[in-house]
């Protein structure tokens, strides 16, 4: 079976590494029954970063932190200033990178951040500076992109900070937002606080899943076991554990993963999917069948789910499928330039320069920052220029 017909969970936060240093072997009293060691029998050998090296704070943070924001300064002022710093070209400029799942002191200093390890690092910091800072699970619909012939399912997490009540006034009651992915902030979807530990398993889950794309199952498990002894209420890591069981041939194991992702989180659909897959495997057509139909009935009214299937039928060079894909994508919701910008790339690729004109004028139009709209122009610049 090929590794893009699974669901991988993979926690990115789309908008917006140095090799792993200042590691241990993870320890923990806490135990999960579930866990079947001896398919892995490697997996001991690789090293877990604890949460305290995750959360670490190191000099060079601190000396950004004293030089670019006032200790006298309100809460509010403080995490303005904190927040303009980091985005500040001339004093720390990170670039994105998918797979940049690091701690927060590899974060700084490597200069490279995916918005996970962007939170992570921006909350050591305001921890530092004193702040009431919280992360928060944004309950965005169900979406995927593509990795390497991997199709990832995406979560949000924001930073919430909520100002303290001083003994004799309190400034504001409403908590300050920082969200590294603005777009899905503005939609104004329901918050869940969730727990340093379950960050922490999180951040272990995403490392699995770039072991996983990248076919180092050991690796992989080790880090995936960490996140469910860190967090056993993990749904997307145990669906996880079931891909990479099942890659390996455990299908009874892998059916029991599937089952366990769906009691914690009884309408997760990547996990129907993969269970409906492994049914088809195991000879159950039937089963698998009715599974399938039901999730795409309701799948065909999420335009991510059309933006997935034209991303897959690019890769494939089939540019007119992929194109009814994104324009059943756009139907549903024409605002994201991601998908006027895919389309626009399927046009161009059956040479009708025309249509990939217009829509990656439509994608600048809708870009959320300056310098995504600057990008279109100049590839606009590029495609004119062609002719």
């Amino acid at each position: 079976m090929l590794k893009h017909q699974y669901r991988l969970f993979l926690l990115t936060l789309v908008g917006l590494s140095a090799l792993l240093g200042c590691t241990s072997t993870l320890t923990s009293q806490k135990q999960t029954p579930d866990l079947l060691d001896s398919a892995f029998p490697n997996f001991e050998k690789q090293a877990i970063e604890t949460p305290q090296q995750i959360f670490a704070i190191d000099e060079n943070m601190i000396a950004f932190i004293d030089k670019n924001v006032d200790s006298q300064a309100t809460e509010k002022g403080k995490l303005t200033q904190l927040a303009h710093a980091i985005f500040d070209r001339t004093e720390l400029s990170l670039s994105y990178r998918a797979g940049a799942n690091t701690t927060a002191s590899e974060t700084f200093n490597a200069g490279t951040a995916n918005c996970l390890s962007l939170t992570i690092m921006t909350y050591v910091m305001t921890q530092h500076l004193g702040l009431n800072s919280v992360f928060q699970d944004i309950n965005i619909p169900e979406f995927w992109t593509r990795r390497n012939g991997n199709t990832l399912i995406n979560k949000h997490i924001n930073l919430k900070v909520q100002p303290r009540n001083h003994r004799r006034y309190l400034l504001s009651k409403a908590p300050l937002v920082v969200d590294f992915d603005p777009q899905q902030g503005m939609r104004k979807f329901a918050a869940t606080e969730i727990t340093k530990s379950q960050m922490v398993s999180f951040f272990y889950a995403n490392k699995a899943a770039d072991y996983m794309i990248s076919d180092q199952p050991s690796k992989a498990y080790a880090y995936l076991r960490a996140a469910v002894i860190q967090d056993p209420e993990s749904e997307g890591a145990w669906l996880n554990l079931g891909v990479l069981f099942s890659q390996k041939g455990f299908y009874s194991q892998a059916q029991t993963y599937y089952e366990k992702s769906l009691t914690l989180r009884p309408s997760f659909s990547s996990a129907y999917e993969n269970l409906a897959l492994l049914y088809a495997r195991l000879g159950d057509k039937k089963k698998s069948h009715m599974l399938l139909k039901k999730l795409r009935r309701e799948r065909v009214k999420n335009p991510y789910y059309h933006m997935v299937q034209g991303d897959i039928a690019i890769e494939g060079q089939l540019y007119e499928k992929a194109i009814i894909h994104y324009k059943r994508a756009i139907a549903i919701n024409n605002k994201p330039h991601e998908f006027h910008f895919s389309i626009a790339l399927a046009y161009y690729g059956i040479g009708d320069i025309k249509n990939a004109h217009r829509y990656l004028e439509n994608a600048q139009r809708r870009a959320d920052d300056d310098v995504l709209s600057e990008r279109y122009a100049s590839k606009i610049s590029t495609l004119i220029a062609s002719r």
